[in-house]
């Protein structure tokens, strides 16, 4: 399915029980960083009044930004873009006390931030929600800590994670662990359908490698802010 759309195929009766038991379904997006203080921010958020037999899910990075903030990177908090701006991958984005400049002279296949600020920031990527239209504006879906003079160096990938959960939370904001039933897609190589039933999980054909099936209470920054190779500047 790369470029296009992943549809969600509920079984038979799901959608209705999800939305019984107040379930919404959340999206994250993957990024590669060697910078350790990056976490994933929620990305999407569909409400339970929004469930049917079939979701469509648009993992495409459109109105993809590049974003800086005052707050701070904190479990179960928001982290709202204070200034963002459009970028291309091998773009670098200069950040100073007038906002963010991009330019050229990145690194290749990322996004480069560079801080030529008086203070330390968060900063990040952003990209249009994934569903339910993915055509409202871009939402930030990872945080770094960037200290004065310094730069980060964050590459998007294909991968996003869906999971369902019974806890409101709002965009953007640092979930440390899974909430739900959850499942890491590589949307590159994925099918154009992935499948849920309430009692079964997700489902996929048998013996595919583009989807993991991830459990409740695990970790999601090992998943989400993946580290590069040795002696490379990002895992290319």
């Amino acid at each position: 399915m790369a470029g296009g759309t992943l549809t969600i195929k509920l079984a038979k009766g799901s959608a209705a029980r999800l939305k019984a038991s107040g379930f919404q379904l959340y999206g994250f997006r993957q990024v590669i960083s060697s910078n350790k203080s990056g976490v994933p921010l929620v990305a999407s958020r569909l409400g339970d009044a929004q469930f049917v037999d079939t979701i469509s899910v648009d993992p495409s990075l459109r109105h993809f930004s590049v974003y800086i903030s005052l707050d701070r990177i904190a479990v179960d908090h928001a982290v709202f873009a204070g200034d963002q701006a459009g970028i291309r991958e091998g773009e670098l984005a200069e950040v100073s006390t007038t906002g963010i400049e991009p330019k050229s002279g990145g690194t290749a296949g990322a996004v480069t931030v560079l801080s030529m600020a008086e203070r330390a920031m968060v900063c990040g990527l952003s990209a249009a929600a994934m569903f339910p239209a993915n055509d409202g504006p871009a939402v930030p879906y990872s945080g770094f800590d960037i200290e004065v003079g310094a730069q980060v160096v964050i590459a998007p990938t294909a991968s996003i994670l869906l999971m369902w959960a019974t806890s409101t939370y709002d965009l953007s904001v640092f979930m440390a662990k899974s909430l739900g039933r959850s499942v890491l897609i590589a949307t590159d190589l994925a099918d154009d359908t992935i499948g849920f039933d309430i009692d079964a999980g997700w489902q996929w054909p048998a013996g595919a490698l583009w989807a993991k099936a991830i459990s409740p209470n695990t970790e999601l920054k090992p998943l989400l802010v993946l580290e590069p190779g040795h002696n490379r500047p990002l895992g290319f």
